[in-house]
């Protein structure tokens, strides 16, 4: 199932993307929590 175009992975390339979005998501809400809180895990 996976297309490969021009030599290139996009599967591949959506789900590091994916996982990279999700990582900044995940780092907003965690120093949005600090500010807010002020407090440190």
């Amino acid at each position: 199932m996976i297309k490969v175009v021009e030599g290139r992975d996009i599967e591949g390339e959506l789900r590091e993307l994916r996982v990279y979005t999700a990582m900044l998501e995940l780092d907003k809400l965690v120093n949005g929590a600090k500010v807010q809180g002020g407090k440190e895990d």
